[in-house]
């Protein structure tokens, strides 16, 4: 009888039993969130969620398994706090599922070329109480008629005099060099909140 217990405990520390780990994402914005995980890229749609499981390995009292991730992600009112190219690490540990809640940090704009025209130029001025701020350039080529693309913007908070309290104005150049403003006092996005900009 000694012998089948030691036996059965040399068999547990040799062999161990397998364990899994989950990862889970959830979207808590209301615009989509887009994400690379091991190589593969994923849009994830508001307040969606996606899980995945990974096997660790085999843990035994010498080896306490875990997987290190690589994660790309980014949204349209979301983005990762002191992250160096929209990228951090995440760490699977055995029978535990990691829980990542993706809270919204910004506003936005949706800029959609509905004329058939290019867009050249694409900025924005941002103004409070007490400064004007002028954005660099947003569009690095030509926006093509049909075509559209997005921003995540700073957003306005507080009460109308305060500094975090500012609306916006666009300014886009087309093709034909004409200038095009959009925007006045009442164009305040508060966090969460897309701007969904028609240019015809």
């Amino acid at each position: 009888m000694i012998k089948k217990a030691l036996y059965l405990i040399s068999a547990l520390l040799v062999f161990g039993c397998s364990k899994n780990g989950d990862l889970t994402i959830m979207n808590k914005t209301n615009h989509n969130i887009y994400y690379t995980l091991e190589g593969n890229s994923y849009i994830l749609e508001p307040m969606g969620e996606d899980t995945y499981s990974y096997r660790l390995g085999k843990e035994t009292p010498f080896n306490d398994p875990s997987k290190e991730l690589k994660l790309m992600v980014y949204g349209e009112t979301f983005s990762l706090e002191d992250a160096e190219n929209n990228t951090t690490w995440v760490t699977i540990k055995p029978d535990k599922n990691l829980k990542l809640y993706l809270w919204p940090n910004h506003a936005g704009v949706k800029l959609i070329n509905r004329s058939d025209k290019s867009i050249n130029s694409f900025r924005y001025e941002q103004y409070s109480s007490q400064t004007m701020i002028t954005s660099p350039e947003l569009i690095p080529a030509s926006l093509a008629p049909g075509d559209s693309t997005w921003f995540r913007l700073p957003y306005s908070s507080g009460s109308v005099n305060s500094a975090t309290y500012f609306y916006y104005k666009f300014r886009i150049v087309d093709s034909n060099g004409a200038l095009h403003v959009v925007g006045d006092s009442t164009l305040v996005l508060s966090k969460d909140e897309q701007y969904r900009l028609f240019f015809d």
